[in-house]
């Protein structure tokens, strides 16, 4: 019998689900059936379990079960920031961790945010009251604790824009949330850590973790802060408004001529202007309009490098591994299917602790 605990991070409802243990037993009848998870298991832990049945089902044989215990563990971490949390509070919990197999972790995680992550209430979490739990629920033993962090771009640094399959600088592996969770659990427990570089879902009938491409990534990022930029966007827009003053009460222009010359500029990306007027429309769609037909057309572009997907499976998970003596590895897990020189199990780091 193997059995998995799932420590819930993003799911927060201790008001309809009391904060113990709920059972889901798997077995095999047939490869097609999904694992029965309770109705309160909801969204990433549902397909985490259904997740490590489909792995279960391929094998382990038919006469094993294989146990998922899910703890919701918001109300755990709030109790412990209020220095209220119990002895009978995590007794089950410790119980259950100190024989799993595999632990994983769930929360959400933004890619530009290294310090913390955040519940579906938009709760903070950072990984400093996450490794202080930890050290609560994970008793000390000696098999090594086989940990899972499904948590979108945990293993993202703060150098969020940067190709994280690769080789990266120290400097730069040890900002992501992973690490530093990582860093503050292995030196006084014997764990490893898997972490994610993207996105991630979990396909309940495979029970693969499908991750976010690095040019998906890149290619949303890059949108997401010309989103940001609207401050700027609203000065062109004023900026524009006077120019279209001027160019019908001044300038003797009328709407149609503006329309026209608008549309014209708006069209074709390449168009100089010659006047001031028509300056002023070339720069307002260069930055505006043009500028965000080239960021979705690079979206557009991120997908083509992989048959049109954005979410890839075996694919984005960075491992790390401490092996109590001073010696730290980190290894992208899956490598880059962009290039062959960074293949499976690639060495991104192997030294002492960051």
């Amino acid at each position: 019998m193997a059995l998995f605990v799932i420590l819930n991070f993003e799911d927060d409802d201790q008001g309809a689900t009391p904060n113990s243990t709920t059972r889901a037993v798997i077995r095999q009848p047939d490869k097609a059936t999904l694992a029965t998870v309770p109705t309160h298991v909801r969204g990433s832990a549902m397909s985490t379990v259904q997740g490590i049945a489909s792995k279960a089902r391929k094998k382990e044989s038919f006469i094993k079960s294989n146990q998922v215990f899910h703890y919701s563990g918001i109300e755990l971490i709030r109790k412990d920031a209020l220095k209220s949390l119990s002895r009978t509070d995590v007794d089950a919990v410790r119980s259950d961790i100190a024989k799993a197999k595999k632990i994983y972790i769930i929360m959400h995680g933004s890619p530009d945010v290294t310090d913390h992550g955040f519940t579906n209430s938009q709760e903070k979490i950072t990984w400093e009251q996450l490794s202080n739990l930890a050290l609560l629920l994970f008793p000390k033993r000696s098999a090594r604790y086989s940990i899972s962090l499904i948590m979108c771009y945990g293993a993202r640094t703060n150098n969020f824009k940067a190709n994280h399959l690769g080789q990266m600088s120290a400097s730069d592996i040890k900002t992501s949330f992973a690490y530093k969770f990582f860093r503050a659990l292995c030196v006084h427990r014997n764990i490893e850590l898997t972490a994610c570089t993207g996105a991630v879902s979990t396909d309940a009938m495979s029970g693969e973790n499908n991750v976010e491409s690095e040019e998906w990534v890149c290619a949303v990022l890059d949108i997401t802060d010309y989103k940001k930029d609207k401050p700027s966007r609203d000065i062109l827009q004023q900026n524009l408004d006077l120019t279209k003053n001027r160019y019908l009460l001044a300038e003797g222009g009328n709407l149609e001529g503006w329309k026209s010359l608008y549309a014209a500029f708006g069209l074709d990306k390449n168009k100089k202007g010659s006047t001031q007027t028509e300056r002023d429309i070339e720069n307002f769609h260069r930055r505006t309009t043009h500028t965000y037909a080239g960021l979705m057309a690079q979206k557009g572009r991120a997908t083509s490098v992989h048959g049109g997907k954005s979410n890839l499976n075996k694919y984005g998970r960075i491992r790390y591994v401490y092996d109590g003596a001073g010696a730290l590895t980190i290894i992208n897990k899956y490598g880059d299917p962009t290039d062959p020189a960074i293949g499976e199990d690639f060495v991104m780091y192997r030294g002492p602790l960051l």
